[in-house]
């Protein structure tokens, strides 16, 4: 075990970790995925009795496995935060983040799988959790997705209280082409230009069949691809 004298912000596995004065440090000989991965997780304005909805896949923690650079973690307690594009994980009754980082290769709780992809977020490239639906030659990918709404102003004159609430959005969808980063599909004319090959037929297919971004064209899309 070797002592570190730190006050400095440092980035570990992707994730950033604030040490102040002495810590005990070994990370060579730690055996759960909270000594290689995790942070505590902090307090989020979010969270209160005043706030409808939640911000959760599903509220219950239910154990799956992560796979990491540093090996499988087995039997671990998660649920998936939508609103923020993490996974929460839970030992020993405390509640740690589990960021989308390059470090984070798959995450598995019962039969949903997430992988990690690059990203743009806000002009900076990152990584999400995405579910793969094909994962052809052009993957496509999609995410569920919660929204919070804030609290809107009491009008004067009126007693009606509306809270801040977590309101279940449309899914989103997204392709990634070869080794680039991950681009949301807002555009299937567009999209098709990102496609590395079969342009033509590409753009015949959707005008004939009407391709929306909804799951079940965008499937039928990508089985008309992969055959080409």
């Amino acid at each position: 075990m070797k002592k570190i004298y730190l006050k400095y912000l440092f980035m570990t596995f992707g994730l950033l970790v604030i040490i102040q004065g002495e810590a005990q440090v070994d990370v060579i000989r730690g055996n759960t995925i909270a000594d290689h991965l995790l942070i505590k997780q902090r307090e989020s304005v979010m969270n209160g009795p005043d706030i409808d909805g939640t911000p959760y896949a599903n509220d219950s923690f239910i154990t799956g496995n992560v796979y990491t650079m540093k090996g499988i973690f087995k039997g671990v307690e998660m649920r998936q935060n939508l609103v923020d594009d993490w996974i929460e994980f839970r030992e020993k009754g405390v509640i740690y983040i589990l960021d989308p980082g390059p470090n984070i290769i798959k995450v598995e709780m019962d039969s949903l799988v997430l992988h990690t992809e690059p990203i743009y977020k806000e002009g900076k490239l990152a990584m999400g959790y995405f579910r793969i639906l094909d994962d052809g030659k052009v993957k496509l990918l999609m995410q569920k997705s919660i929204e919070f709404k804030e609290k809107p102003p009491v009008k004067a004159y009126t007693s009606t209280n509306i809270p801040a609430k977590f309101v279940t959005a449309a899914d989103k969808y997204f392709f990634r082409v070869d080794k680039l980063d991950v681009k949301p599909i807002t555009n299937i004319k567009k999209m098709i230009d990102l496609f590395p090959d079969h342009h033509k037929e590409l753009t015949s297919y959707i005008k004939r069949k009407k391709v929306s971004i909804q799951e079940d064209d965008l499937l039928k899309f990508w089985m008309y691809y992969n055959k080409l």
